[in-house]
Parts: structure tokens; sequence; C-alpha cells
């Protein structure tokens, strides 16, 4: 694979990560404020699961 490639590939994945932790702060039912503080850690838990799912 080529670089550009691959960084085309993380883009996408940053961006349905980014999806996933919107959708996850809504379903929180938190206000605004609350969901952007816990976006970072939604995102590190996200990111965390499907490290899991690929490797097993």
């Amino acid at each position: 694979m080529t670089a550009g490639f691959l960084d085309l590939r993380s883009e996408i994945a940053a961006l349905e990560t980014r999806d996933l932790v919107d959708q996850a702060a809504l379903l929180t039912g938190l206000p605004h404020e609350l969901r952007q503080l816990a976006a970072p850690r939604l995102a590190m838990l996200i990111v965390e699961l499907s490290d899991r799912a690929v490797r097993s």
C-alpha cells in the first residue's frame, strides 16, 4: 500500500470514529458542554474496542 492510501484510510477511520463518538455522546443525554468533554474518552474507547475486535 502506498503512503497516500494509508493516509486516506486513516482519515476515513478518523471520520468514522468521530461520527460514532458524536452518536454515543448524544445517546448519553448529557448537555452539549459535557458531551464535548466526554468525546475524547469516548473516542479512545471506540478505538480500543475496534482494535480488540480486529485482533479476535
